[in-house]
C-alpha cells in the first residue's frame, strides 16, 4: 500500500466514529478543528485513521485490516522529529505497533487524572505560588517570553503546536519562571481543545526541586479556572503524577504507551 491520504480539516467527521469513547485530550483538539494533522487509507469510507497532535500519535478504526498495518508503519513527510509517542487504546494496536518498530520501541506506563474541575484548592494553589523563591519571578507568556522558549530545545514543547506567538496568545495561555532573566520554569497548554488545555510543564535540569514547577503550575490553574477552561493532565511519569496530586489531580488510571524511534540506527 502506497502513501496514506492527509485528512482536510473539512473532512473530519469521516473519522470521529473511529474515536469515540477517547478521552485523551490531544484527540479532542484534532476533532475540535483546533489543531493536528490525520491521515486515512482511503477518502470513501476509510477502514482505520490516525491522528498526530504535537509528538502524539493516536490509531482508530479496524485494527485487523491490512490497512491498520500500513497506517502504523506510515510516518507523514511533514513529521520531523526521531521520535513519536504512540498512544495506542487496549485493542490491537500495540501488537501492530511493536511489530512495525520491532526493537525501536519502548513500552511505558502513564497515568490518566480524573476531568475535575472543582477539584482544586484555590488558596492552596496560591500558597504554591507564593513559596516561589524570592529570586525567581512567574510571568505570564507574552510574546518575549514565547520567542525565548521557542530557542531552546528544553522549552520548545511549550508553544511546538502554535504557527507563531500570535496564535499562541490568542488562542494559548502559559506562565514562565524568570531568573536573571531567563526562562527557567513553565506550565502551558501544550494542546487546546474546546473546553480546555493539556498541560505541559518543563523545569531547566539545574533549577529543578525548588517549587518553580508547583508554583508555575499554580498560576496556570488558576488561569484556567478563571477562563473557564479544563487544565487536563496526563502523568508520562510517577514524578509527574506526585505533582498533579498536590495540586488537587485524582489518579484515575495506569496505561501503556510507547516511544517510537522513527529510523534505524
Amino acid at each position: 500500500m502506497g502513501d496514506m491520504i492527509a485528512l482536510k480539516k473539512d473532512s473530519i467527521e469521516i473519522i470521529k466514529h473511529f474515536f469515540d469513547g477517547a478521552e485523551d485530550t490531544l484527540v479532542y483538539a484534532y476533532l475540535d478543528g483546533q489543531m493536528g494533522q490525520a491521515w486515512v487509507d482511503q477518502l470513501e469510507n476509510p477502514t482505520c485513521a490516525m491522528i498526530i497532535v504535537g509528538n502524539y500519535v493516536f490509531y482508530g478504526g479496524d485494527y485487523t485490516s491490512e490497512a491498520a498495518k500500513a497506517l502504523v508503519g506510515y510516518i507523514p513527510k511533514s513529521y520531523k522529529d526521531a521520535y513519536i509517542n504512540a498512544m495506542p487504546d487496549d485493542t490491537g494496536w500495540g501488537a501492530l505497533i511493536e511489530e512495525a518498530y520491532k526493537g525501536r520501541y519502548r513500552r511505558y506506563e502513564r497515568y490518566t487524572t480524573v476531568k475535575d474541575m472543582h477539584a482544586f484548592d484555590k488558596e492552596q494553589l496560591q500558597h504554591y505560588i507564593m513559596q516561589l523563591p524570592a529570586e525567581y519571578t512567574i510571568k505570564p507568556f507574552d510574546e518575549a517570553l514565547y520567542q525565548k522558549a521557542m530557542t531552546k530545545e528544553w522549552s520548545m514543547c511549550f508553544g511546538l503546536n502554535y504557527a507563531s506567538a500570535e496564535d499562541f496568545l490568542d488562542r494559548g495561555i502559559g506562565f514562565g519562571v524568570v531568573y536573571k532573566g531567563n526562562l527557567v520554569c513553565g506550565a502551558s497548554s501544550y494542546s487546546v481543545y474546546d473546553g480546555g488545555i493539556e498541560v505541559q510543564i518543563t523545569t531547566k535540569e539545574e533549577h529543578r526541586r525548588k517549587g518553580l514547577a508547583i508554583a508555575c503550575a499554580s498560576a496556570l490553574i488558576l488561569a484556567c479556572i478563571q477562563q473557564q477552561k479544563y487544565p487536563h493532565w496526563d502523568a508520562a511519569h510517577k514524578g509527574s503524577l506526585e505533582l498533579a496530586e498536590k495540586l488537587g489531580y485524582r489518579f484515575k488510571e495506569a496505561y501503556h504507551a510507547y516511544s517510537l524511534r522513527l529510523k534505524e540506527a
